[in-house]
C-alpha cells in the first residue's frame, strides 16, 4: 500500500436508509438548509482482501462531474479500520491515497489471488452537498446504489471528518439532529457499511 501523505482522521458518519419521495425531496431540504451542491459522482468499488474482517480495503473509480460541468476521473485507496473509545464506542479510522491505473491493477490482481477469485464490487451514484453543522464542514450525499441485491436502493450519508483527538460527542450529536431536520424523527439509521449489506448479498 502506498504510504500515506495525510494524518490519520476520524470518519464520523452515519447512514440512513430513505425512499425514493425522500431522495427527490432533500435536494430543495439541503439547499434551505445552507448547503450547495458539489458534484454527482459515480462510483465503483472493489473490496480487497484484509486480514481482519472489520477493516476495509477499497479501490474506488470515480467520475465525478463538477458545477461547472468538468468531469474529474481519480482512483483512490482507502484503508478504513475501527478506533474503539473508552466509552466503547466506535467510529473509523481513514487513510486514502490517489493511485495510479496500473497501482489499480496490480492491486486488484494481488487480491483475487488472495481471495481465490473475484473480488466484492458494486457500483453507486452518488450527488454530494457541501455545507456546515455548527463549526464542522460536512458532506451530505444522496446514493443509489446497485449491486447490492435487497440492499440496493437509496440512502442519504451525513459524513463529518475529524482530528483523531477531538471530543466526538457533539459531532455525532449534530449529524444525528441534522439528519431528523432532514429526514424526521423516524429517520432509518442503517448500520451495516456497504460492504457489509454486500457481502451479505452474496451469501
Amino acid at each position: 500500500m502506498p504510504e500515506a501523505t495525510q494524518q490519520p482522521l476520524l470518519e464520523v458518519e452515519r447512514k440512513f436508509r430513505i425512499t425514493n419521495a425522500q431522495a427527490a425531496a432533500l435536494p430543495e431540504k439541503l439547499l434551505s438548509f445552507g448547503f450547495r451542491p458539489s458534484g454527482e459522482t459515480v462510483m465503483k468499488d472493489t473490496f480487497l482482501p484484509t486480514e481482519n474482517p472489520s477493516d476495509m480495503l477499497r479501490v474506488r473509480e470515480e467520475d465525478t462531474v463538477k458545477p461547472d460541468g468538468s468531469v474529474e476521473k481519480r482512483i483512490v485507496l482507502t484503508a478504513k479500520s475501527w478506533k474503539i473509545f473508552d466509552d466503547g464506542s466506535k467510529e473509523r479510522e481513514e487513510q486514502e491515497e490517489v493511485i495510479a491505473p496500473l497501482t489499480r491493477d496490480s492491486f486488484i490482481r494481488l487480491g483475487e489471488s488472495l481471495a481465490g477469485g473475484k473480488l466484492l464490487t458494486f457500483t453507486k451514484k452518488r450527488i454530494l452537498y457541501d455545507g456546515r453543522l455548527g463549526e464542522f464542514d460536512a458532506v451530505v450525499s444522496i446514493d443509489f446504489a446497485e449491486g447490492l441485491g435487497q440492499y440496493s436502493g437509496y440512502y442519504s450519508e451525513i459524513e463529518v471528518l475529524v482530528a483523531s483527538d477531538r471530543n466526538l460527542s457533539d459531532v455525532r450529536d449534530q449529524i444525528l439532529a441534522h439528519a431528523t431536520r432532514m429526514l424526521g424523527a423516524d429517520a432509518e439509521m442503517e448500520t451495516k457499511s456497504y460492504m457489509d449489506m454486500l457481502r451479505l448479498a452474496r451469501m
